[in-house]
């Protein structure tokens, strides 16, 4: 499964994404899930009344933001002081369906 189909249908919820999120991340690049910071906002689409960044409120075409952080030094596989203290972040944007 990917992260769209966690956080954009119906049901999903908060703890969902960070969870998935954080189980993918942390087998794959070996740092603990505790290292990784999941954030997610939602941006009301213009027709929509949705309020706060809680999926269960999400509704259809709202955009779902999710953006995600882990430290460098969490994940860093080679020697060198170049991003040591630093955060690596990805972000990606959806609709809500």
């Amino acid at each position: 499964m990917r992260l769209r189909g966690v956080a954009v249908f119906d049901g999903s919820t908060n703890t969902d994404v960070e969870t998935f999120v954080q189980d993918k991340l942390s087998s794959s690049i070996g740092c603990g899930a505790t290292e990784i910071t999941v954030d997610i906002v939602i941006t009301p689409d213009p027709n929509n009344n949705t309020t706060g960044s809680n999926l269960v409120n999400a509704q259809p075409y709202d955009l779902i933001t999710v953006t995600v952080s882990v430290p460098y030094d969490e994940v860093s596989f080679f020697a060198g002081k170049y991003l040591a203290g630093k955060t690596l972040t990805a972000e990606t944007t959806m609709r809500h369906e």
